[in-house]
């Protein structure tokens, strides 16, 4: 068995993470599945490369994309982190407009039926625009049975969207059966608006988790110094291989691991060890990527490479931890993934409650409360903290010298 680590790219939430890794386990050849949606990776044990092939496969075929190698930051990190931010900013303020006409300043301005009618226009491209991924949410739910955090927030706002749209155009009609004569157009603005404000925080948050990997990563040379039977050769650090002679000066970093074969000098070693004081290196002694060179030239042979080097097992080490999930946040994913099919039956059992049960007017106030359970229940920080917590632990350990 050999393991596979891929980025994923597209989760929404816990439940597609959860989701992948039942789709893929149940592929031939694959013993053990696991995806993080915090840093948006998965790490499966697979037979071979033919494996490798139909887990791709599956992948793209739930929906979702592999981008590039694990170690890779997602290129559209950035991009998604500002769009979110763009779009909380025109939600909020056109759901400050509704609110003002809705409460204060505007309210009932220019006259009651007229507002409403502002409000619509406000509001529309809030739920068709800026809320389109929850609407797109919602319709692959009614589609596939396939529910994530976001349908929650789907189904919350449309329906409290198209109820305040009956209520607005068939005003006498909506009044005739009983309908509460109140529209809820500031609210679906304000559930998007903090809904992506979150998403924001989120993946800021998420994009943080992944810098403590990436300066390990950055602790390694970038080039090495190869002597050859013409003189010194500069090359990048992929062209290094086994048993190549290297040169290394004064303030330099080793570039991959080997045995001194000539000179002597102290080599900082902190990154490795944490020891801040300089150990003296001599010739037959070993030497690792990413520690320093003091005061001497070193005349070296490579003995490891690549994945190879001491540098590359403690990032390898941190990314299996990373991946790897304890009980707490086992339990946490499988609450979330049954966490909102259970909300949406509860918001059912809610509506038919007030319906047969509640005061006058039953459709209103079935409707609202129906609307209210949707929108306060999606259990994102259930979902998200306890990934989030464990992959800020690990990669900051990892900075300090220690590796879980």
């Amino acid at each position: 068995m050999e393991s596979m680590n891929i980025k994923i790219e597209g989760m929404s939430c816990t439940s597609c993470a959860r989701k992948i890794e039942k789709e893929v386990l149940a592929l031939d050849g694959v013993s053990d599945s696991s995806v993080n949606f915090s840093v948006g990776s998965g790490q499966f044990k697979i037979k071979n490369s033919d494996t490798k092939i139909k887990i791709h496969k599956k992948i793209k075929e739930l929906g979702y994309s592999i981008p590039s190698p694990i170690n890779d930051e997602p290129a559209h990190s950035k991009k998604e982190i500002d769009d979110n931010l763009v779009k909380f900013i025109i939600a909020i303020l056109l759901a400050l407009m509704i609110f003002s006409l809705e409460m204060w300043p505007l309210k009932n301005w220019p006259n009651p039926r007229l507002n409403w009618y502002l409000q619509f226009i406000f509001c529309t491209p809030i739920w068709g625009w800026i809320g389109f991924k929850f609407q797109k949410s919602l319709l692959r739910f009614l589609r596939s049975g396939q529910s994530n955090m976001n349908t929650l927030i789907g189904l919350g706002t449309t329906a409290a969207f198209l109820y305040s749209v009956f209520v607005t155009l068939f005003n006498d009609y909506s009044l005739s059966i009983g309908l509460t004569q109140q529209v809820y157009f500031e609210a679906v603005g304000f559930i998007v608006s903090f809904v992506y404000l979150g998403q924001y925080f989120e993946e800021k948050a998420k994009k943080k988790t992944t810098q403590a990997l990436n300066s390990l990563l950055q602790m390694g040379a970038k080039h090495a110094t190869i002597i050859t039977d013409g003189g010194l050769k500069e090359v990048s650090i992929d062209d290094v291989k086994v048993g190549h002679t290297l040169r290394v000066k004064p303030g330099e970093k080793f570039p991959v691991d080997g045995k001194i074969i000539k000179g002597s000098s102290y080599v900082d070693e902190s990154m490795i060890s944490g020891e801040s004081i300089p150990i003296e290196k001599e010739v037959g002694e070993s030497v690792f990527t990413g520690t320093i060179n003091g005061d001497n030239v070193i005349d070296y042979k490579a003995t490891k490479v690549g994945a190879d080097t001491f540098l590359s097992q403690i990032i390898t080490f941190v990314e299996q931890a990373q991946n790897a999930k304890p009980k707490i946040q086992k339990y946490a994913d499988k609450i979330s993934s049954f966490f909102t099919p259970l909300v949406l039956i509860f918001s059912v059992i809610t509506f038919a409650l007030w319906f047969l049960f509640g005061p006058a007017p039953v459709w209103g106030n079935a409707v609202s409360n129906f609307i209210a359970v949707l929108v306060i229940a999606c259990p994102c920080a259930l979902g998200l903290a306890t990934p989030t917590a464990v992959v800020v632990a690990t990669g900051r350990a990892s900075l300090k010298g220690l590796l879980i």
